[in-house]
């Protein structure tokens, strides 16, 4: 795991180091750098795999070719094998040099079809005068562009680039309604200006010529295949075990982040099957007895006999908090990202390589507004004056039948922006109060791109990709540990979404992995109901983190002043101290007031 600079016709050996330098955290075990004809390749690297002799940039036999890694490939041991078999010679045991002998050999489409892992790449081929530029196919490795002169410059992180002269921080205006509405920014486009993703999936091929951006994987449409409950079972259980035991490819040792729920303790019950020796586990609480994971955790430890590692967090300034922001570029305002930078660095002082469950349920239907939005499509063939007067009453209910009648009460007929309004924490009229500016009739572009899909589909491309996997990669980095997720192996992900949607809809609620793991794991996993990862913020709101985001939203330099209106902005933290919950909104401004002052001021 590492993070890499690449320039192309642009910068210098001062600027690429200052911008290595920045990302030092990534890779405090090694730099290095390569230069052809103006153009420019770097890297700080975090030692996984011959951490002694793996120094990057790599370079084929004739050394016309050099390439720098941030990620692992799991199965290079295998093309290693083909590649000594067409005559290759190799130096090291790396990953990152099977990828230049391999890139050299093979092409780039074909390179990436073999390869399994998680990676962002760049490559020089010096023979050719061109550079390669490669993502892995579920993004889970971020990887930014922007223009430079008439270059381009790609890094793992956004502050990388404001180390260029030509770059400086700027607020992609068009994008704060997006921001503001899902907590993040979705597609090609960031929240700053003239930054840019590259996509999950494709590779850049840039020459004297220009360059050229091509897809070669995309997450499967679904087909007819109709595989009973005990195939099913079979294959998934299969194929996730195969997903694990590459990822225990390591020469350093390999823990998990364990919180005693479905995902990381069916993670943990592989690993400590597959494993030489009984893992590391990791779990962090809060001292909220409603939201401590440690006595979860702690079973399926014992269950499994792994080496436990506990810790109670205490967040006692806003250090950690401002830690948090920088680390993740982009003001995702995900609360989560605060408890995973912890557990990140409880980790790193014990290994440098953890397993985690990210991608269940989106994988599986984990999410219980998956079967809340099948119930609303049932709903929705018929006019409204049918159901909801049958609905309004049942909103008043307490528990789970009052808030179930008031989601499906309040429910979208188009299923995007249902899926993005169940999880804004932000009315459109809130939005509206808050961005004045935007159109009224431009709400709806806030939430959702219009992408028609079912509500697994959607989170795959928008909430996991921009949210889930941005915060496991950048809180994790920020601890300099590297991150490996197994339910996200691509050929899981392709048996899943490749088959029918009605076999899909038949499984949510992750009854697959239910029934598959059911006699490996203790009862009270199952037992357990879903509960998210995340601080009590609501609390928070309501004492001293909401009187320090009433100072800085008040401020006359501060970024709801200048973007936003500040009188809602204070309207609606009054009302959540009084009672309403808007902690998910608060956070999120919270996390761009924060995240004006590092990169703005």
């Amino acid at each position: 795991m590492c993070g890499i600079v690449a320039l192309w016709k642009c910068g210098n050996d001062r600027v690429i180091g200052e911008m290595l330098g920045v990302i030092r955290h990534r890779g405090p075990d090694d730099e290095g750098r390569f230069e052809h004809e103006g153009s420019h390749i770097g890297v700080r690297r975090l030692s996984i795999i011959d951490v002694e002799g793996g120094h990057q940039p790599a370079f084929n036999d004739d050394r016309s070719l050099s390439l720098v890694l941030n990620g692992e490939i799991y199965n290079h041991a295998e093309l290693r094998g083909e590649l000594v078999g067409i005559g290759c010679s190799f130096i090291s045991g790396s990953d990152t040099e099977v990828l230049a002998h391999g890139l050299h050999k093979w092409g780039i489409q074909k390179l990436l079809e073999k390869v399994r892992g998680m990676f962002s790449f760049a490559a020089i081929d010096t023979a050719r005068r061109r550079m390669f530029i490669a993502r892995d196919r579920l993004g889970i490795k971020p990887l930014y562009w922007t223009r430079v002169g008439g270059g381009f410059a790609f890094v793992s992180e956004i502050k990388s680039l404001f180390q260029l002269e030509e770059i400086a921080p700027a607020v992609n205006t068009k994008k704060l309604p997006e921001q503001l509405a899902n907590r993040f920014v979705s597609g090609p486009d960031t929240i700053f200006a003239n930054i840019h993703r590259v996509a999950p999936g494709t590779f850049w091929t840039l020459d004297t010529a220009g360059h050229t951006e091509s897809k070669y994987w995309s997450i499967p449409s679904p087909t007819d295949s109709h595989p009973n409950g005990d195939e099913l079972v079979e294959n998934v259980t299969r194929l996730f075990k195969d997903a694990v035991t590459d990822r225990l490819v390591s020469d350093v040792p390999v823990g998990a982040l364990l919180s005693g729920g479905l995902d990381s303790s069916i993670v943990v019950s592989q690993m400590s099957t597959l494993a030489e020796s009984p893992p590391l586990t990791f779990t962090v609480g809060f001292g909220d007895s409603a939201l401590d994971e440690r006595p979860y955790a702690r079973t399926v430890a014992t269950e499994f006999g792994t080496r436990h590692v506990e810790e109670d967090v205490v967040v006692s300034d806003s250090t950690e908090l401002d830690e948090v922001v920088w680390h993740l570029d982009e003001p995702v305002g995900d609360a989560a990202a605060l408890p995973t930078l912890l557990i990140a660095r409880t980790a790193a002082r014990h290994v440098k390589v953890v397993l985690t469950g990210e991608g269940s349920d989106e994988l599986f239907g984990g999410y219980p507004r998956y079967r809340l939005s099948q119930l609303a499509d049932r709903l929705h063939r018929y006019p409204t004056i049918f159901w909801k007067p049958l609905l309004d009453p049942l909103q008043l209910l307490p528990g789970m039948v009052g808030h179930v009648a008031g989601r499906l009460f309040q429910s979208h007929r188009e299923v995007q922006l249902r899926n993005a309004l169940w999880m804004s924490g932000l009315a459109p009229s809130d939005l509206q109060r808050l961005v004045p500016a935007m159109e009224s009739a431009a709400w709806k572009r806030a939430y959702s791109d219009g992408e028609s899909a079912k509500p697994w589909r959607l989170d795959m491309s928008r909430w996991l990709l921009n949210d889930i996997l941005l915060k496991v990669d950048k809180m994790s980095m920020g601890a300099s540990l590297e991150a490996r997720v197994p339910f996200l192996d691509h050929r899981l992900v392709e048996y899943m979404y490749g088959l029918s949607e009605d076999v899909r809809a038949k499984w949510l609620g992750k009854t697959i992995l239910k029934k598959a793991f059911a006699n490996s794991l203790p009862p009270s996993v199952f037992a357990r109901k879903k509960a998210p990862f995340k601080p009590p913020i609501a609390t928070w709101f309501r004492a001293d983190l909401g009187r320090r985001l009433e100072g800085l939203i008040t401020d006359t330099g501060s970024f709801v002043n200048t973007h936003l209106d500040a009188e809602a902005a204070v309207a609606l933290l009054k009302e959540h101290r009084n009672g309403a919950d808007h902690a998910l909104i608060l956070w999120q401004l919270f996390t761009m007031e924060v995240w004006w002052r590092r990169f703005f001021k």
